[in-house]
């Protein structure tokens, strides 16, 4: 008896472009978590809602003070 096993239906393995595309992608994802980037992105997020909120208050005001002088 031979101690050589042997696969039936043996299937080459592929990487099709889709996989390589997901590979690169948590490759990327996974290099940002690690990095210091991700503290940059989170002050970037909250200088942009702080600015977001200042102009929507300004524009408001304006708008308020627009429907008063039509009164």
């Amino acid at each position: 008896m031979s101690n050589i096993i042997t696969i039936k239906n043996y299937k080459k393995i592929t990487m099709t472009p889709g996989d390589i595309k997901l590979y690169v992608f948590n490759c990327v994802a996974l290099a940002i978590s690690i990095t210091n980037i991700e503290v940059a992105m989170k002050l970037i997020l909250l200088s942009v809602s702080i600015l977001y909120t200042i102009m929507k208050i300004v524009d408001l005001k304006n708008n308020k003070s627009k429907k008063n002088e039509e009164l």
